[in-house]
């Protein structure tokens, strides 16, 4: 969900936008104009693919009324505003008519502002399902389009899962005998399998798998299913491994479940037809958003789950508990020294795999805070606290 906040007085944007990022939602989506010029600029260049504006109705110099009209003009009703002022019963009913979904009292509650947020987001899922703009179908293209493969499985993970599997040869147009009474994970070492899976949330999905592309993953990941079926397309080869197995390898190496995991809700998100709302992990590059302030984000946010950051000729993987590292790993090395050396890292791609806690090596047992004052004062080349 992306968010634009209109305000004129810089620090009710940062109080704003602190609020946001401390109720979960992403920094790099939490935009910022000193006024309605700024922010309908702003809006054009990115397509209008902003989700709500939370603007300050009532200052001239922002003037809602004209950027909410302007903005339903160029853009439908894609883009929904939340107007803050001082509100009696008329002068709220007075800015629903000039286009405001909602209005906010100041000074400004962070708890009903994001609770009028969240009810903003059910409505628009509710309205994308029926009738939804040209510009909310563009960008629900845009979502569903998978525009790149997910990371590939750490090399030391793969010689795992490879070390005792299983393998079958299966001609073409032939069903894989998998059940989901019955879960194994299976993998392709050559050819092709078109996969249907109904998990258990109702949601549906369709996928096809090539070589060294898993499927059967969701039962490894916390989830699933209620039917699956697996048909080959050419000749090809399978790999799997039993139930027993992997969940014993993922006990002993977190980082495949969180993997695992990440991988299904992904899956979910490219290639469901159901509507229902699939949770999201977060991934960018590190010259878009700074290590640090990344780690910053994930420890406000409370967030639970595996980070994995693939750097300059090496990755690493940091484990999160409600938003504390507690685990650090790269190339076999582990502790605080590997979150350090990630802090260092100012080119690469990251990729946060949602999860819950689990049990294993905890090797990190230094506060965020202080990991993150240290960090910084390596950058400036201060001396760490």
């Amino acid at each position: 969900m992306r968010i634009l906040i209109v305000d004129r007085v810089w620090g009710q944007r940062q109080k704003i936008r602190g609020w946001l990022v401390q109720g979960g939602y992403s920094a790099p989506n939490v935009l910022e104009s000193e006024d309605g010029v700024a922010a309908l600029e702003l809006l054009k260049s990115l397509d209008f693919s902003v989700d709500t504006v939370i603007c300050d109705w009532e200052d001239p110099r922002v003037d809602g009324p004209t950027l909410a009209a302007e903005v339903r003009r160029l853009a439908g009703a894609s883009v929904d505003f939340i107007a803050a002022g001082e509100f009696d019963a008329a002068r709220r009913a007075g800015a629903l008519a000039r286009g405001a979904a909602d209005a906010i009292n100041r000074p400004i509650r962070p708890e009903l502002l994001l609770q009028k947020l969240v009810a903003l987001e059910k409505k628009r899922q509710q309205g994308r399902k029926v009738d939804p703009s040209q510009t909310s179908r563009f960008r629900l293209m845009q979502a569903d389009a998978p525009v790149q493969k997910p990371a590939p499985l750490a090399p030391h993970l793969w010689e795992v899962l490879r070390r005792t599997c299983r393998h079958l040869e299966v001609g073409p147009g032939l069903r894989v005998p998998c059940e989901p009474a019955n879960p194994r994970l299976w993998w392709i070492e050559r050819g092709s399998v078109f996969v249907r899976e109904t998990r258990d949330d109702g949601i549906e999905v369709g996928h096809r798998a090539g070589p060294e592309d898993f499927f059967g993953e969701l039962a490894f990941g916390g989830g699933a299913y209620r039917n699956f079926e697996a048909a080959t397309e050419e000749p090809t080869w399978l790999a799997w491994q039993d139930a027993e197995t992997v969940r014993r390898i993922t006990g002993e190496h977190s980082i495949l479940f969180y993997y695992l995991r990440n991988l299904a809700n992904t899956r979910a998100r490219l290639y469901s037809r159901s509507g229902l709302p699939v949770e999201k992990g977060l991934s960018g590059t590190l010259e878009s958003l700074k290590i640090l302030d990344l780690l910053q984000m994930l420890h406000a946010a409370k967030r639970t789950g595996i980070l994995r950051l693939d750097g300059p000729g090496r990755t690493a993987f940091l484990q999160f508990a409600g938003g504390q590292i507690i685990h650090a790993e790269s190339h076999g090395e582990i502790g605080e020294k590997m979150v350090y050396l990630a802090m260092s890292w100012t080119r690469g791609q990251f990729e946060f795999y949602v999860g819950p806690e689990t049990p294993g090596l905890r090797s990190v047992s230094t506060d965020m805070m202080k990991l993150l004052m240290e960090g910084a004062a390596l950058q400036s080349g201060a001396p760490a606290p």
